[in-house]
């Protein structure tokens, strides 16, 4: 009796220590936490590195350039959740800032030039999931001939000029600011917010996993899969369709050649924060922490005077990085 009694205090301690393993576990095993000690590792070190890095100038900076990729980087995510791709993002993205600019100089009221901005840009999106999930195309070559198409298209709109001098109440979208942050920032959170929010827990948008993950065994379940994905492309294009409209508000002009480079680092942010190219993984929150990831290297090496031009280069490969993080964690 003696002996059991001295044992049953060693059970509970045991039972903690455990606990704590299997905590400590997965929180390595997440790629949220892992990016989350990444940003904090790079901003502890830049504050040594440069005394302008925590100013806030540099913090609003960082805010607004992260804005136009996250925003996207919340849409896209479920494109790839569903095994999907969607290059045409940059091309959509201009386009709505086009058919503003267009429809506030033909003397069309802000918010209907806005709506019009949106619908053209859902169109894109619409077309791409059509083709994609109705006609089987594929992804990459069905939304790589998008981006040609449509970016061909606006040349052609527009003559290959910029609408220039648009009204300031259309400006205040992009350039208006609250508590001294612009507005674009407050959007870009409230999207990130309530897509986060709907991927865990809403049921049409987990049914994304399902398809992504084996879409003969969701098609044998029920699941309308063409439709999650249609629905998905439409999210996406007028996610770039927002942030269109907040770039040309923001620079006071609408510009064809704006977004060119756009999807690229758009994937990077996604796949950074664990989604997959295959489909079936990834998270709303992941995305936005690569986006932000990727915006604070950038900052990083303007402040170190790194050339603009290398950022492409630097992007590029850190694509290629997170694929083959991807591809070792796998096997």
């Amino acid at each position: 009796m003696e002996s059991e009694v001295r044992e049953r205090p060693l059970v509970g301690p045991s039972i903690k220590k455990e606990g704590k393993a299997k905590l400590l576990k997965s929180l390595l095993q997440s790629r949220e936490f892992i990016l989350a000690v990444a940003l904090l590792i790079i901003i502890i070190v830049m504050k040594f590195v440069s005394p302008f890095f925590l100013t806030l100038t540099n913090i609003r900076g960082l805010l607004v350039g992260t804005t136009m990729i996250g925003i996207i980087s919340v849409g896209m995510t479920g494109v790839l959740v569903t095994g999907g791709l969607d290059l045409s993002v940059g091309s959509t993205l201009a386009l709505a800032g086009i058919i503003a600019g267009i429809s506030l100089r033909a003397g069309i009221p802000v918010t209907f030039s806005v709506i019009f901005a949106l619908l053209s840009a859902g169109a894109v999106g619409f077309l791409n999931g059509l083709f994609i999930s109705k006609l089987k195309f594929d992804p990459f070559i069905t939304t790589l001939a998008t981006m040609i198409i449509v970016r061909g298209l606006l040349l052609v709109i527009s003559n290959g000029h910029a609408i220039i001098n648009l009204p300031d109440s259309f400006n205040q979208i992009g350039q208006g600011t609250f508590q001294g942050f612009q507005y674009p920032v407050y959007y870009f959170f409230i999207i990130a917010i309530v897509g986060d929010f709907l991927f865990r827990k809403s049921y049409l948008f987990r049914l994304s996993y399902y398809v992504g993950s084996n879409q003969e065994a969701a098609t044998m379940c029920g699941i309308n899969v063409e439709r999650i994905k249609i629905l998905n492309y439409v999210i996406v294009a007028l996610f770039a369709g927002i942030a269109g409209i907040c770039m040309t508000a923001r620079m006071g002009m609408a510009s064809v050649t704006i977004g060119e480079s756009t999807p690229l680092p758009v994937l990077a942010a996604c796949v950074i924060g664990g989604a997959s190219f295959r489909g079936g993984e990834g998270t709303v929150l992941g995305a936005v922490l690569g986006a932000f990831l990727l915006e604070l290297l950038i900052n990083a090496l303007n402040i170190a005077g790194i050339g603009i031009y290398w950022q492409q280069v630097f992007t590029g490969a850190i694509l290629l990085s997170a694929i083959a993080l991807d591809k070792f964690k796998k096997k």
